[in-house]
């Protein structure tokens, strides 16, 4: 459970600032973009003591990263902006690092 002291708009997408216990409101406080608190978006998302990766997904989205043809692709951006629309997250199409992540408190 987290508990939520804040909501902000920063570059246009909503941002919670919470902590895992109301007494630490005022020491560690982080900021989460909101669509992390949308219960169907994180429906399949579950507990667990140890991380657990799908090596299949990884190896796609490494694909996906690297493979520059796949940037230029309209149905694919066209997708992207949709869920990014649907779940309040912010997206940047660039080949720039610097600006991709510009503005982004983690990843």
């Amino acid at each position: 459970m987290a508990w939520i002291f804040n909501v902000v708009e920063k570059n246009g997408e909503i941002i919670l600032r919470c902590a895992l216990d109301p007494l630490e409101a005022t020491a560690r406080v982080s900021e989460m973009p909101r669509w992390m608190f949308d219960p169907v978006i994180c429906r399949h998302i579950r507990y667990s003591v140890w991380p657990i990766a799908d090596c299949e997904a990884l190896r796609d989205l490494r694909r996906l990263l690297t493979d520059k043809s796949l940037a230029a692709r309209d149905d694919l951006n066209a997708q992207c902006r949709a869920i990014a629309a649907s779940t309040g997250a912010r997206l940047t199409l660039t080949e720039e690092p610097r600006e991709a992540v510009k503005g982004v408190d983690f990843i």
